[in-house]
């Protein structure tokens, strides 16, 4: 029994001894390989079975710095624009335009002093304006006022425009007995700028005669200026060329005609018989007012008072036949001139008909051009060309006449002729001959 029991302890105390070594062992490992950066484990922290995938993280964003809410300034001026040729800022300038006696100057237009003479600004009512401190040296530009002196847009401050006195166009309206015609329109028919004068956006209108026949512009641009005198029931007054320099006076006196007459006899171009209540009209294109007028009798007949003296057209309509414009009648003042007229009967299509060379012609600064020419027509059958400059009618100069005066020089009988000398553009002076004709307008 003794010895069971012994044999019985021995082997307990081999199992106890066998487990310490393996204790001592496993603690000795875990000494060796466990991370000692790592905390322990908490228990609320489990520990799962499986990994699990974890999401890529991505770079974050930088931060965003708030919006600052916007400041109110009013009246603040607009942010300044670079441009691309120069990368200087460009900011409007404030300035206003004065006359020589302080004035606001309305509408003045603000015109750059180089040769260009471009119009930048044009001042408001109240004579301001506004435009880029870039534009360079300008000048202030009105219809009553020689121009200002050249400056340059300033930045800052006041800047001012003041306008300089212009001329003084003053004269009298008389008869032919040399007294003074009151209550009559004159009129600036054309104005001319002196040279290097920036153009005036309009051009002065026109003055009333006191009961001396006096009439006075009291400040106009200086230039050369054509003027127009008329009343009712007489015949107009010109004066062409009149000269006005800066700050001076131009004096001028014009005369209005006694008038002509033109009388005649209407008939049918069919079969010779009169026509009655024919209208028979002075045609002048400048006039603000109709010409003279008449109408013909039971035997065609017509008496035409009140014509302006000179080579004149008269344009006669009847309803039933085609109206036809009669030209080169020459009349002198208080003299009596005749001329008889034949009216076709309307053909669909037709509108009128005139007498003359079928061009028109328009005004190009100083120089009467040709503008058009119309189909088979007497000017382009004799080789007239559109561009061309007229310089001279039947060996007269053009150079001072009206647009008017200068058709009205063309224009003439069927089957005459008409010497017209013109510059044409790489050939020079040229003269040609054109026979008239009769030239029908069609619808």
């Amino acid at each position: 029994m003794v010895g069971a029991g012994a044999v019985a302890m021995r082997r307990w105390g081999w199992i106890a001894l066998g487990l310490l070594v393996v204790v001592t062992i496993a603690a000795l490992v875990w000494s060796l390989t466990a991370d000692p950066e790592r905390p322990p484990a908490l228990a609320d922290d489990p520990e799962p079975e499986q990994p699990v995938a974890q999401p890529v993280p991505r770079p974050a964003a930088p931060p965003v710095a708030p919006t600052p809410p916007p400041v109110a300034r009013p009246h603040a001026p607009p942010p300044p624009v670079l441009p691309p040729a120069s990368g200087e800022p460009l900011r409007l300038v404030h300035g206003s335009v004065v006359t020589p006696e302080g004035q606001p100057a309305s509408f003045a237009q603000i015109v750059t002093a180089d040769p260009t003479q471009r119009v930048v600004s044009v001042a408001d009512a109240l004579g301001q304006f506004d435009v880029a401190n870039d534009v360079g040296p300008v000048v202030a530009s009105h219809e009553n006022y020689s121009p200002s002196e050249p400056s340059t847009p300033q930045l800052g401050g006041r800047w001012l425009l003041t306008l300089r006195a212009g001329g003084k166009l003053q004269g009298r309206v008389i008869d032919p007995q040399g007294r003074g015609v009151p209550q009559t329109r004159v009129i600036v028919t054309q104005f001319r700028p002196e040279p290097g004068s920036p153009p005036a956006h309009k051009r002065p209108d026109h003055q009333v005669t006191d009961a001396e026949g006096r009439f006075e512009f009291p400040s106009v641009k200086p230039g050369t200026y054509d003027l127009r005198a008329e009343q009712p029931g007489r015949v107009p007054g010109v004066a062409t060329g009149v000269s006005v320099l800066r700050s001076g006076r131009a004096d001028v006196v014009i005369t209005l005609p006694l008038g002509a007459s033109v009388h005649g006899r209407i008939t049918s171009r069919k079969d010779g018989q009169p026509i009655a209540n024919a209208q028979v009209l002075s045609a002048d294109p400048i006039a603000s007012g109709p010409g003279a007028m008449a109408t013909s009798d039971a035997d065609g007949k017509f008496e035409l008072k009140g014509v302006p003296p000179g080579r004149v057209s008269l344009r006669v309509a009847h309803p039933e036949y085609r109206a036809e414009i009669v030209s080169g009648i020459e009349v002198a003042d208080g003299a009596a001139a005749q001329r008889d007229v034949t009216l076709a009967v309307r053909q669909p299509g037709e509108h009128f008909a005139f007498q003359g060379i079928g061009a028109s012609l328009r005004r190009d600064g100083d120089a009467i051009v040709v503008g058009s020419l119309m189909d088979d027509s007497p000017a382009g059958r004799a080789g007239l060309q559109v561009g061309d400059r007229i310089v001279a009618v039947d060996r007269g100069g053009v150079e001072g006449l009206q647009l008017s005066q200068v058709v009205e020089r063309i224009r003439g009988e069927a089957g005459s002729s008409v010497l017209i000398e013109v510059d044409r553009p790489g050939q020079g002076r040229i003269t040609i001959q054109v026979q008239r004709g009769e030239v029908v307008v069609r619808d």
